[in-house]
């Protein structure tokens, strides 16, 4: 079953979304992962082929936070 989380971040720029992303993909190799920089959220999503991606309610990661919507 794919699990897909979406995140409200402040991110807000190309190179710090593609250092976050390799980040995450350095942990997670099989996740599918990618901001949405043109939304006024600047949303980033996870999906994973199972339950519970697990990355909870209130994270940080290279100084940028970002909320679960």
């Amino acid at each position: 079953m794919k699990t897909v989380e979406i995140f409200k971040t402040n991110v807000q720029n190309d190179k710090d979304a593609k250092r976050i992303i390799a980040s995450f993909l350095a942990v997670y190799p099989l996740y599918k992962i990618n901001f949405d920089l043109e939304d006024e959220d600047n949303i980033f999503r996870v999906e994973a082929n199972h339950l519970g991606i697990g990355t909870g309610d209130n994270n940080q990661l290279h100084g940028r936070s970002w909320l679960q919507l």
